[in-house]
C-alpha cells in the first residue's frame, strides 16, 4: 500500500489541475504523488508540486483524506505559494500521452472530467 499525496492549488476563484490527453480519452487530474519512504505526505505534496508545476508551495492544509482506495489519498489545500506554473517535463508524456497545466475556474469543476470523481463533489465546496 503507498500513500498519495496530492495538491488542491487556488488561486482567488481558480483551480490549478493537470489536463491529461490520454490515447484520446480528455480528462483532469490534480497534481500529486507517492510518499516515499521515510517522507511525510506534507513533504511529499511539497515535492510532488514543485517536479509537477515548479510551484514553491509555502503553506499547506490537509483537507480531505480518501481511506476507501486500495491505496489512501491524502489531500492538500494549497493557497500560498510562490511562482508561475509551469508544466515540467513529465516523464511519461507522448504523442497519445499528454500533460498540461491548466487554471480553471471552480464554478467550471461540475463540467469536466475531474479524476476521482469524489474530489471534484468535495473541491465544489470551496
Amino acid at each position: 500500500m503507498r500513500t498519495r499525496s496530492v495538491g488542491i492549488i487556488i488561486k482567488g476563484r481558480n483551480i490549478l489541475l493537470i489536463k491529461r490527453n490520454k490515447n484520446g480519452e480528455l480528462f483532469y487530474v490534480l497534481p500529486g504523488g507517492g510518499v516515499k519512504e521515510g517522507e511525510t505526505p506534507e513533504n511529499a505534496c511539497i515535492r510532488e508540486i514543485k517536479e509537477e508545476t515548479t510551484l514553491q508551495v509555502n503553506r499547506l492544509q490537509e483537507f480531505y483524506i480518501i481511506e476507501d482506495k486500495e491505496n489512501p489519498e491524502i489531500y492538500f489545500l494549497i493557497t500560498d505559494f510562490i511562482g508561475l506554473p509551469q508544466a515540467d517535463d513529465f516523464k511519461k508524456k507522448s504523442p497519445s500521452n499528454t500533460y498540461d497545466l491548466e487554471w480553471l475556474p471552480l464554478s467550471q469543476l461540475a463540467s469536466i472530467d475531474l479524476r476521482p470523481e469524489i474530489i471534484s463533489r468535495i473541491i465544489a465546496t470551496l
